[in-house]
Formats: C-alpha cells, structure tokens, sequence
C-alpha cells in the first residue's frame, strides 16, 4: 500500500488547484477522482507541492486547460525554465543578475565556457575590453543607510548582505535604501 498525505490535504490541494486556475483564467476540467489518480500514478504524489524539487503538474507550453490529455509531471525547476523558454531577457533583468552573480564561485563547465570564447581574442583585445569595463560609469546609484554606493557588491560588503539582500531592500523599499538611475 502506498503511504499517501491524508485525503483532507490532497482535497484541499485538489480545490486549491481548482480555484488557482479559475483565478488565473484557465479551464480545469478535471474531477477530483481524475485528479487524485493522475497524481497516484505519476508516483510523485508525495512529492507533489510548490518549491524546489517538488512536483507539479505542468501544460504542455503553458497552453490549454488542465485535462488529462493536456497535463505533465515535472518539477517545479522544469515548470519554471520552459515559462521562460523564448522570452526576452530584458536589459535591467540582465543587468540585476550580472551583478547578483558577482564574486560567486563559477561551475567547472562555466569557466571552461569563459575560457573558450577568449581564446580567439588577442591579449590586446581583451585588455581593452577589461579597461573599458572597469571605467564604464555605473548605471545606479545605491543610497543606504551607511551611505551612496556605485556598485550593489560595494553595498553589500559594507552592510555584511549577499548582493541579492541590497536588491531585496531596495525592491521592498526598506527605510533608507532606494537605487536611482546614475546620470
């Protein structure tokens, strides 16, 4: 017998789904018998729910009603990358994670990556690139409560927060934190 969460949690789970899916426009054509046994036979039942190695049950592109012809299991990281499959990054998005990924240790495969597309470039080449990087003027300011900060790195060391911190005060606009255009 497979060691199931109890029938009140999965029918919650069941009509919160439900009522999600009204929420967002999207046809759920799936009773609860449908639903439960869907779920029994991916064998993820367990696994199901919201966050990082969890389950979910995904549409094909994110398009089409929630039916037994039109639904898969995967993984909520899966869910996640397909959303943004062909979607345009856009310049502020890009410019936010260049700088949250500052100073963290790269992968193996990453620095061989880097490695490779230098090696065409001539010492010269890439010293210029370096120079004109490093005295590009930066793009924001970050105003904190120790002070103005040119760089969300710089603001972090002085505060003792990961760089993702400096963006989460500034985005919750925590007192004294704010990021203006620097022009």
């Amino acid at each position: 017998m497979i060691n199931l969460p109890s029938k009140k949690h999965l029918r919650n789970a069941y009509l919160s789904q439900k009522h999600t899916s009204a929420k967002r426009g999207i046809e759920f054509n799936l009773t609860w018998q449908e639903w439960i046994t869907w779920w029994i036979d991916t064998g993820h039942i367990r696994e199901r729910g919201k966050g990082k190695g969890k389950y979910v049950m995904a549409r094909p592109g994110d398009k089409g009603p929630y039916s037994l012809k039109n639904i898969k299991c995967i993984t909520q990281e899966q869910n996640a990358t397909e959303a943004h499959l062909g979607k345009a990054t856009s310049d502020s998005t890009k410019q936010l994670m260049s700088e949250a990924s500052l100073g963290k240790p790269k992968s193996t495969l990453h620095r061989e990556n880097i490695k490779k597309s230098k090696q065409h470039l001539s010492k010269q080449t890439i010293d210029r690139m370096t120079t004109a990087a490093n005295n590009r003027k930066p793009k924001y300011k970050y105003i904190t409560p120790l002070g103005v900060f040119y760089k969300s790195k710089d603001a972090a060391q002085a505060h003792k927060l990961t760089i993702t911190g400096v963006q989460y005060k500034v985005k919750k606009q925590h007192k004294g934190w704010s990021r203006i255009n620097n022009e």
